[in-house]
């Protein structure tokens, strides 16, 4: 008997043609979310050819990508380039600050910038950077400019190396094989081997303190926020200006029993 012929070459072809697309779809997706992240730590505008270099797409595809979120009111155009609009926080801020965990959250981390004398962060870990989910100043004038929704690399900041110290010594070393841990200064650590040991000192000690690894004239300790099974869910971290004191004897800064207090406190906001 002759073979029939299947008369699936035309549906593998829709099939394929279907895949391909819905890979299309969610790498244009990637990429303007990849957009909308580039503005985070950059000045108010930033020009095709900024975006297209921050997340390395060609300028075409990186002004598609304005023009689409222009279209979608997220982002507008001036003078100097493209800025972010305040309709960017409805892709999420909204839900997580209606929440209770988080308002109260931000009123620990305003209480402990009060008492403190410094800026006052709480960051939850995504992939290799702390993201901040609460920020407080302790008054009107800036020094640090941070605000809700900083992302700092996790290798070289005191609350990121804290978050690292939450999760377990196989989960940090598929993170940092996958990292790209740039030097931000001369004092950055940038050996996985070496951060491995230092987040491991970090867990030990039960705290951070990092002094110009991120930025020059920046010192800050870390301390974690954890729920009723002793888990790290978030991490608090305070800024200021670096003192040989604290380099020698970091536990004895006064600020540490503030923020343990202020991380203790949030311990009531989880089920039980």
């Amino acid at each position: 008997m002759d073979d029939m012929p299947s008369g699936n070459g035309n549906e593998d072809t829709i099939l394929a043609a279907a895949v391909g697309g819905r890979v299309e779809q969610a790498q244009s997706f990637e990429r303007g979310i990849a957009v909308i992240r580039a503005f985070a730590g950059a000045s108010e505008y930033m020009t095709i050819a900024d975006i297209a270099r921050a997340v390395e797409i060609p300028r075409g595809t990186a002004r598609r990508l304005l023009m689409t979120l222009e279209g979608l009111g997220y982002v507008g155009q001036g003078p100097d380039g493209f800025r972010l609009l305040p309709s960017v926080l409805d892709l999420g801020y909204r839900h997580y600050a209606e929440r209770p965990w988080w308002s109260e959250a931000q009123a620990v981390a305003q209480e402990v910038a009060g008492s403190t004398g410094c800026p006052c962060a709480i960051a939850v870990l995504e992939g290799v950077s702390a993201l901040y989910a609460c920020y407080a100043a302790p008054g009107p004038h800036v020094v640090f400019h941070r605000t809700i929704g900083t992302r700092l690399p996790a290798h070289a900041s005191a609350v990121g190396y804290v978050l690292l110290a939450g999760i377990d010594r196989a989960d940090l070393s598929r993170r940092l094989q996958a990292a790209k841990l740039e030097r931000l200064t001369p004092k950055t650590i940038v050996s996985r081997s070496a951060l491995m040991t230092e987040v491991g000192r970090v867990r030990a000690a039960g705290f951070a303190y990092v002094s110009e690894v991120l930025e020059m004239g920046l010192a800050s300790l870390g301390v974690p926020v954890l729920d009723r099974g002793g888990d790290v869910v978030a991490a608090m971290s305070i800024s200021f200006r670096p003192d040989d004191r604290w380099e020698h004897d970091p536990s004895s800064h006064p600020a540490l029993g503030a923020m343990r207090d202020g991380a203790r406190s949030l311990l009531r906001l989880f089920p039980t």
